[in-house]
């Protein structure tokens, strides 16, 4: 059983980076695609967050460096495994550019207040798009050091910050017609109460 826990742990904690960094930014600040042509984005990155969860199930590999081995690990996959792990990274490249992409066609588009919104996003999701990827690259020059645990820190802040900028986008442009909705549940709880 800790085995399993230690294995889900390790999958589970790329989800929310994953939604925060490309979920997000396709959606924002409207809650659809900028246009149709943003569907590929979304279903390049569902398709890597499958590999990589199915990679991970599979792999007979150490938990979470533990010294637990994977109760599902298939020494007989372990090729195809990091085949599929090879095309997750690649996918969540295409993923992630495609998140930013979909950020420029909005500010480009977008009239002044969805320019506001868009830079309030940007301005914490530029922090997480350049920690992580340069704490990657140099995890495999290096390997450990001091410089990746701050790079990591400061990643994991930055979207811990995003609710914040996003809350920041909602309440100070008016998005999504914030006002009645507030207004509206208060309303509905006065009237419930009543």
């Amino acid at each position: 059983v800790p085995a399993m826990a230690l294995v889900l742990t390790d999958i589970l904690y790329v989800y929310p980076i994953v939604i925060a960094l490309v979920g997000v930014p396709l959606v924002f600040p409207d809650g659809h695609l900028p246009s149709s042509r943003f569907r590929w984005v979304a279903w390049t990155t569902v398709a890597a967050m499958a590999a990589t969860t199915i990679a991970a199930l599979l792999h007979p590999a150490e938990t979470g460096g533990s010294g637990l081995e994977n109760p599902l690990g298939r020494a007989d996959l372990v090729p195809l495994l990091d085949a599929l792990n090879s095309v997750a990274s690649l996918s969540a490249i295409v993923g992630f550019g495609g998140a930013a992409a979909a950020l420029w066609v909005r500010f480009r588009r977008g009239g002044p207040i969805v320019r506001e919104q868009v830079k309030w996003l940007l301005a914490v999701a530029s922090v997480a798009a350049i920690a992580f990827p340069l704490a990657f690259v140099l995890a495999f020059a290096l390997g450990p050091a001091p410089l990746l645990d701050l790079l990591f820190f400061v990643g994991f802040l930055s979207l811990l910050a995003l609710p914040l900028a996003i809350g920041v986008a909602i309440l100070r442009y008016r998005l999504y017609e914030i006002d009645r909705v507030v207004s509206r549940t208060v309303a509905y709880a006065l009237l419930t109460g009543v």
